[in-house]
């Protein structure tokens, strides 16, 4: 399942913002990915929303009227 929603998650990033915001995401997510434990099985949805999350500041951060 992890690997479907890292494509996904990288998909409508490149879509929406470029593909070099993808490749900053896509290394969030893998990032995000390595905190949880070894030996825990991953929450998909959660390792997701934190890669989202740190997109967000960053385009939040560029946009000129912040």
């Amino acid at each position: 399942m992890g690997i479907a929603d890292r494509y996904t998650f990288h998909a409508a990033v490149a879509k929406d913002y470029g593909l070099e915001e993808a490749a900053r995401a896509a290394a969030d997510w893998i990032e995000e990915l390595g905190k949880t434990g070894a030996d825990e099985r991953p929450d998909w949805r959660s390792v997701t929303a934190r890669a989202a999350h740190r997109l967000a500041l960053r385009v939040v951060e560029r946009h000129p009227y912040c």
